[in-house]
């Protein structure tokens, strides 16, 4: 009993287009040639004997289609993964927008913040409420109590 499938395997290799359809043609050629081969020696070969080729031959069919299936399966597994790769940095992309875009909002919403408590505190400055150093100090403690609450809040948002 002959082994067929490393014969199968290389013209498998070598066909043009490696799809179910060519692979098919090319296990039909096969099985004519070993018909063929096999009815030359009618007389010295009994009807077992081509059977168990035949049934060698199927074996290695099988084998290879096993294969086949085995490596779309693989490639199938690896688009996902890139597809599933390619979804986590886009959502890590779209994450760190946000982080970035609520950071700018925090600073910008901070300043603005300190802007009007130091406009308001000219306007009291201006009206002899309190004095001028009293506004620095009151604007000193609010920039000491920003930084580390601004500093804590990006940390936690840029994780």
């Amino acid at each position: 009993m002959a082994d067929y499938y490393p014969a199968l395997a290389r013209a498998v290799l070598k066909l043009e287009n490696n799809n179910v359809q060519a692979r098919q043609e090319l296990y039909e050629r096969a099985r004519a040639v070993i018909v063929a081969e096999l009815s030359k020696q009618n007389s010295k070969i009994t009807d077992p004997v081509i059977v168990r080729e035949q049934a060698a031959l199927e074996t290695a069919i099988c084998r290879i289609e096993r294969e086949a299936l085995s490596d779309q399966a693989k490639q199938a597994e690896n688009n996902g993964h890139r597809e599933v790769n390619a979804a986590d940095e886009l959502n890590g992309m779209l994450k760190s927008l946000g982080a970035m875009l609520f950071s700018i909002t925090f600073v910008v919403g901070l300043l603005a913040f300190s802007g009007v408590i130091y406009v308001r505190g000219l306007e009291l400055v201006d009206g002899g409420v309190i004095g001028y150093p009293m506004l620095d100090g009151a604007m000193a403690i609010l920039l000491c109590l920003f930084i580390p609450l601004s500093w804590a809040i990006l940390r936690k948002t840029w994780g």
